[in-house]
């Protein structure tokens, strides 16, 4: 009774439900803290500033990333800049989630490219025209040249549109806008990296966002997939004997 759980039955049914009921239980407290955290941290590149020549070379490479990181500084993050890069993301690459941090690295907010594409085109509707426009008529040769032919003629297309050049319509996307102005619907919950372990797997578990961000005083420590976590718990459950 110290080391094993232990319950009565008194038909094959009664047995069942009670085998489902210490399951779920030992999932939700032993099972979850010997789980190691690490496993589901997702390792991030950072996609660094908003030149267009490094936006072109970035995407390429982070083409089967799972998580890209954007930093609002030092240098501003426009928001034609950060349209075009969530548009390219969505149309062109396995990216699943951006991870933003302010200029101090401190974490602000997760967010699928999809997202922060709708999110930008409500606020400026010309930023989704004008990369609709930028794409070639007809297959150029690759995922690689199709960016390329886009991320040339995107200035040119904002500057059709709109009738002035980019850095007349552009806004810089400050934390602010980022967190509530524009209604960006976030890909994650936050757990403070300074509680109790089991507290806060158990936290996690019950959390209903795709992902869990733990952060310690602002910074962000590690990216946790809850679908991942939980099949994991599942399989460990199945392959370990229940006391």
């Amino acid at each position: 009774m110290t080391g094993y759980s232990a319950a009565y039955f008194s038909s094959p049914q009664e047995l069942a439900l009670q085998v489902l009921a210490a399951v779920h239980q030992d999932e939700s407290t032993k099972r979850v803290e010997r789980l190691n955290v690490l496993d589901e941290i997702k390792d991030s590149i950072d996609l660094g500033p908003s030149f267009l020549p490094n936006i072109q070379t970035k995407i390429v490479e982070a083409a089967d990333a799972e998580i890209v990181e954007i930093s609002l500084g030092p240098t501003p993050w426009w928001t034609t800049r950060l349209h075009l890069v969530a548009a390219l993301a969505s149309d062109f690459t396995k990216i699943r989630q951006f991870v933003f941090l302010d200029a101090g690295g401190n974490y602000l907010l997760m967010a699928a490219p999809v997202e922060v594409r709708r999110a930008l085109t409500r606020r400026s509707p010309f930023l989704e025209r004008a990369y609709l426009a930028s794409r070639p008529d007809m297959q150029v040769g690759g995922a690689a040249a199709e960016i390329d032919h886009i991320v040339m003629m995107y200035s040119q297309q904002v500057f059709t549109l709109t009738n002035h050049p980019e850095r007349e319509v552009k806004e810089d996307v400050s934390p602010l806008m980022l967190k509530r102005e524009l209604g960006i619907e976030p890909a994650a919950e936050e757990v403070d990296q300074s509680g109790p372990l089991l507290l806060q797997h158990r936290e996690i578990l019950r959390r209903k966002t795709p992902y869990v961000v733990l952060l310690a005083k602002g910074k962000l420590v590690s990216v946790i997939d809850r679908l991942q976590m939980a099949s994991k718990i599942a399989v460990q459950s199945l392959e370990e004997p229940i006391g």
